[in-house]
């Protein structure tokens, strides 16, 4: 396997960058309906377009807390976060946003209120600048709801236009004095519910980071087997926040520097997360099955034992054993 993406130079924000609340944007286009900021702001800062957040997250938010170099340098590549808050030291909550865009219908249906219309596609393009950075955020998302009836009915996600998603990626650009970085990401969902249970039917999930227009690095995350998620009944109804994670994703990934490429099957088993945890899982295990760039294959398996716990053991692709 290739090392970790490097972030060196990526000014780091949280992944919550893409669902923050776009207050302050600007209604002033005269060709824009009524209540499209807020429709828009509604959208991309609903549950169903922070999937694959929750999905990274419960699977790979571990990895940069790994204390062993030779483990933590063949794990799979991080998703790149970028934003202007190192450098700006401003928060999430404080950016304003200015943006426009349209929403199709210009009234979308959200019978429930779960934040998920009925059925939607939005076009937003999104501004913020500073006199240390500027950033934008910019592309298309449709989303449906199965059912307008029930706050925790599964959903549909895609960056683009659904049946069948065309899987336009949708683009966070961050530029802060002489450096530009873009991160593009593709997503395509289809999540279903019985009860508490929630079974993704299908997971796509792309990413690439590019540098000053260069592409630097490149994933990508597809349901195997099998991927559901237990809600626990905490009460607060928010999907991903508490329960169990099941099943498989197959990743890919390439260095398109170097060349170096690799794929890895990630397995979870009973995989326990936790909204008083943010970092990783408390209980349960993730098993990595990877082919290395040379053709050889590596394991590493991961066992979570409370907040910020977690043990191993490995064979990487050069031969190397032990446990960390």
């Amino acid at each position: 396997m290739k090392s970790k993406v490097s972030v060196f130079g990526i000014f780091l924000l949280s992944i919550a960058i893409f669902s923050c609340k776009l207050g302050g944007g600007d209604d002033s286009d005269s060709n824009q309906p009524s209540g499209a900021s807020q429709a828009i702001n509604t959208i991309i800062s609903s549950e169903a377009m922070k999937s694959a957040d929750s999905v990274y997250s419960a699977f790979f938010g571990f990895v940069p807390s790994v204390n062993n170099a030779n483990v933590s340098s063949s794990l799979p590549p991080q998703l790149p976060n970028i934003g202007p808050t190192s450098t700006s030291g401003l928060s999430t909550q404080q950016l304003t946003w200015s943006c426009s865009g349209t929403v199709t219908p210009q009234n979308p249906q959200d019978a429930d209120q779960d934040g998920i219309p009925a059925s939607a596609v939005a076009d937003f393009n999104c501004s913020w600048s500073s006199t240390l950075c500027s950033l934008t955020h910019q592309g298309t998302v449709s989303v449906s709801d199965d059912s307008d009836n029930d706050p925790l009915s599964g959903w549909n996600v895609c960056t683009g236009i659904l049946s069948p998603c065309t899987r336009d990626p949708i683009s966070l650009t961050a530029t802060c004095g002489s450096e530009n970085h873009e991160l593009r990401r593709v997503m395509d969902f289809d999540l279903n519910s019985s009860g508490n249970v929630y079974t993704f039917e299908s997971f796509y999930f792309r990413w690439e980071h590019y540098q000053s227009s260069v592409l630097k690095h490149s994933a990508t995350l597809e349901k195997g087997n099998s991927l559901t998620f237990e809600m626990a009944d905490d009460g607060d109804n928010v999907v991903f926040n508490s329960g169990t994670w099941n099943g498989t994703l197959n990743l890919t990934w390439q260095d398109h520097t170097t060349g170096g490429t690799g794929s890895c099957t990630v397995t979870a088993n009973n995989l326990v997360v936790n909204e008083s945890c943010s970092s990783w899982a408390i209980s349960g295990s993730i098993d990595f099955q990877c082919t290395c760039s040379s053709g050889s294959n590596a394991t590493i398996s991961v066992t979570f034992s409370g907040c910020g716990s977690f043990s191993g053991n490995y064979t990487l692709c050069d031969g190397t054993f032990g446990n960390f």
